[in-house]
């Protein structure tokens, strides 16, 4: 791993407390956060988001509607409830 990378996943880490998952993991968790932060300005769950070590060729999975994060039926037909005129969609 390029000694830049390494140096953000550890701090990323280490201000996340993942220091108990596996590399491979926490290297989901960074590429997860580092693609979605900027998308979903209220935050995330990083568990919402990775698939995890038994997903081989996907770390995560996100549907974002307006800024938000959406992980249910109730929550899209929420955002969908309220009158906004950018109501679309964003894939990565």
């Amino acid at each position: 791993m390029h000694r830049i990378v390494a140096s953000h996943l550890a701090n990323f880490v280490s201000e996340n407390g993942l220091d108990c998952e596996s590399e491979a993991i926490q290297f989901e968790k960074f590429s997860n956060f580092s693609i979605l932060s900027s998308k979903i300005p209220s935050g995330f769950e990083l568990d919402d988001v990775t698939t995890g070590e038994d997903d081989d060729g996907t770390d995560g999975i996100a549907l974002i509607i307006n800024e938000d994060h959406i992980i249910s039926d109730d929550d899209a037909e929420l955002i969908f409830s309220h009158e906004r005129r950018n109501n679309g969609s964003s894939t990565f």
